[in-house]
């Protein structure tokens, strides 16, 4: 199955004699372009002429050459990269044209993946890259220069395309591993070349044949076309292919330098930025920065850093890398040895804490960087040939979410903290408690610590200072003259302000009294709210209505109190049960719902509290609602029965074989006796019955009938309903 796996994922292995093999592939003609990451095998012992296919069609015969094949070529004295098309005719030189080019034969030897694309403009016009770089334009020509346009099977045979095989020489397979096949019914650009080389090409893109990712989870699953062409292909051969990382630098968006830039500037979507420079170097060839927006493909060498890594990783490919001789690499201080910075920048905080790197998608251990560099919102670094950074992001700071001072009276005092998703937290109470909350007995100060936190974050604490606190507060008192009132131990009689302080063991409250003497009437707002029905009384009156009134009652003390009310009158809306009928045939149902609920408590007499249910039987429903002055209730009678007979007659069907949509099936409810007759166009019946689970198989006395529009006739009655229907109407036979 196919695998949405990050950056570049999987590669395939393992071919000779395996391989893969694609039906009904087209086929394509000139102008044609093929590109793919690869990586053959180091030279053996003795170095021999062998062919590598990467993507070969036209499969056919083994004795003649057909198709397309774009291929590796290695010999003793170099390698080529070289597409070859055969007349189909016969097997030999004069029976197939090669146009190829020599390439580094180091980079077979790197064990490392390196991109070839080969765009054919026509039969005499070829243009090669390697890693992106303009290799060659109109290369040199093998074979007969004769053979323009590639022949294929005949069109009444099936034209196959295969991955790391063709049909030529049992010896023809692919040593090595490929990855990332394009196959595009164009001739792209320099520019289209580079724009789609360490990136994953979107299906949508314009000329796209096909695409194969190889990211399969197991060699035997299909190997699926990520264009929208689905030229899928199956594992073949006698030996099954294997799966390994690749090893080639892709990522869910890209970019690459242009013309005389030294270095690039990557920006991708989420607003992050990869810069790549170097201002010492004067010339550089091709320079790809990529992101890819998902985990890596396993994590090893993170450990318990991995709940703190950012959700992206980024890459930087120099296509140039470093010079390659016959058996060596040269490294540092070599004229053509080239070490690029790299800056990283996050879109937003939290800040980077060091970063992960490793060589490439298929190195097998994450290694760990730190240090002043690596600190803040970027990373600056160093990149030789690939490399690919993961960064570690500082773990959120923890916010007990507590404030500094808490001034109380009242005890025990509950702390709570915030949760502590990762770590543990303690506090230094005498009985050192574990967890976020601790009971305080008396002021002091409290100290919670987080610790075990992630990314090596030290531990983190936070002190509450509790303090008893001194109140202030204040009260009226208004008094008749002559009359008297007790605050807290103290009698007043007197008009005036005063003050009064009470003590507790850890806190002081200091109150101001006011009082206000008086023989006059005394003013005091009343407000009620009533229900109809209700009243309230006051002053010797009975009040019922909405409205403000004013009465006085007098006080034993000889003051007397103005009362303005205010009453403010209640009420509900009236409720009812909505339904769209009154009726309920057997076997539906019906949705009944309450209106003007205001929002309060809804109870049907189903037991249901939702504001419509859902009823499957005729009889009477009440429903209860709450409000402001009370409950309120309805009812509704629903009647069950009298419905007429349904019928659900298909238009079309096609008996074909194919297991779908075989017979003519009616198909209906509530019904007591039904007949049916079907009649060519010349009014003959072909068919009749009166058994209503019977279908019509498309035959009449045992033969197929031809596509056709037919006539149906249907009369049915129904047992709920002495109604009868008749239904007439043209159904299609489509073969």
């Amino acid at each position: 199955m196919a695998q949405n796996l990050p950056g570049s994922g999987n590669a395939t292995t393992g071919f000779g004699p395996g391989y893969v093999e694609i039906e009904d592939f087209p086929r394509v003609q000139f102008p044609i372009t093929f590109a793919a990451w690869v990586r053959l095998e180091p030279f053996g012992q003795q170095p021999i002429t062998q062919r590598f296919p990467i993507f070969s069609t036209g499969q056919g015969t083994a004795t003649t050459y057909r198709g397309i094949s774009f291929q590796l070529t290695r010999q003793e004295h170099g390698s080529y990269i070289e597409v070859q098309w055969g007349n189909g005719l016969c097997a030999g030189p004069n029976c197939i044209k090669t146009i190829r080019r020599f390439f580094n034969t180091i980079l077979v030897n790197s064990d490392r993946m390196f991109h070839v694309a080969v765009v054919l403009h026509n039969t005499n016009q070829a243009t090669i890259y390697v890693n992106g770089n303009f290799s060659f334009s109109t290369p040199s020509e093998q074979g007969n220069p004769a053979i323009t346009n590639p022949a294929y099977p005949p069109l009444n045979e099936t034209n196959y395309a295969r991955i790391g095989a063709h049909q030529a020489g049992a010896t023809d397979f692919f040593d090595g591993s490929i990855d990332e096949i394009t196959v595009w019914n164009t001739a792209r650009t320099h520019h289209q070349i580079r724009e789609y080389m360490c990136k994953k090409v979107p299906p949508t893109a314009n000329n796209l044949l096909a695409y194969y990712k190889l990211d399969e989870l197991n060699a035997t699953d299909t190997v699926v076309d990520s264009s929208p062409n689905n030229f899928f292909g199956v594992p073949a051969g006698t030996q099954l292919l294997t799966k390994e990382y690749s090893g080639a630098p892709i990522g869910d968006e890209a970019d690459y330098n242009g013309p005389g830039a030294l270095g690039v500037v990557h920006v991708n979507s989420l607003g992050d930025t990869v810069e790549v420079s170097n201002p010492s170097v004067e010339q550089v060839t091709t320079v790809h920065a990529y992101t890819v927006f998902s985990d890596p493909n396993h994590k090893n060498g993170i450990g318990a850093d991995s709940s703190c890594m950012r959700d992206r990783y980024y890459g930087v490919f120099l296509a140039h890398g470093i010079r390659y001789l016959p058996g060596t690499i040269i490294y540092p201080h070599n004229s053509n040895y080239q070490i690029m910075d790299v800056s990283i920048r996050g879109n937003t905080p939290p800040d980077y804490f060091g970063v992960f790197t490793r060589g490439r998608n298929n190195f097998m251990n994450w290694q760990l960087e730190t240090g002043p560099n690596l600190q803040g919102n970027e990373i600056l670094d160093t990149v030789l040939i690939c490399r690919e950074f993961y960064p570690r992001l500082e773990a959120p700071k923890y916010d007990p979410d507590l404030p500094d001072t808490v001034f109380t009276c009242s005890f025990p005092l509950l702390l709570s903290a915030a949760t502590l998703d990762v770590g543990t937290l303690s506090w230094d109470d005498s009985l050192n408690t574990m967890g976020r909350e601790l009971s305080v007995l008396k002021p002091g100060n409290y100290t919670i610590t987080a610790s075990s936190l992630p990314c090596s974050i030290a531990s983190i604490s936070h002190t509450v200072t509790v303090l008893g606190e001194t109140i202030e507060a204040d009260t009226t008192f208004n008094i008749c003259e002559g009359d008297s009132v007790v605050f807290l131990d103290t009698i007043f009689k007197d008009e005036g302000q005063f003050m009064v302080t009470r003590s507790s063991s850890f806190c002081d409250t200091i109150w101001e009294v006011n009082i206000e003497v008086s023989s006059q009437t005394i003013h005091r707002d009343t407000v009620v709210s009533l229900c109809p029905g209700e009243t309230f009384e006051g002053g010797g009156n009975v009040f019922s209505e909405a409205g403000n009134y004013t009465f006085i009652e007098p006080d034993p003390d000889g003051c007397f109190f103005e009362y303005n009310l205010e009453i403010i009158g209640l009420s509900d809306s009236d409720i009812y049960i909505e339904s769209e009928s009154e009726k309920l045939c057997n076997g539906e149902s019906l949705i009944l719902s309450v209106r003007n609920h205001d929002g309060y408590p809804i109870l049907w007499s189903t037991g249901e509290t939702t504001q419509m249910i859902a009823i499957f039987s005729g009889g009477e429903y009440a429903v209860q609602v709450g409000g402001q002055c009370g409950f309120r209730h309805d009812t509704i009678s629903i009647l069950q029965g009298g419905c007429r007979p349904r019928l659900f007659i298909p238009n079309a069907f096609a008996p074909t074989g194919t297991g779908n949509n075989e017979r003519f099936k009616v198909k209906g409810d509530g019904i007591q006796s039904y007949e049916i007759s079907i009649l060519d166009r010349w009014g003959n019946v072909i068919y009749h019955s009166t058994d209503l689970s019977e279908a019509w198989d498309g035959t009449y006395k045992g033969k197929m009938v031809p596509s056709a529009v037919y006539v149906y006739l249907i009369v049915v009655t129904g047992f709920e309903s002495s109604e009868v229907i008749r239904e007439q109407g043209t159904l299609y036979l489509l073969r």
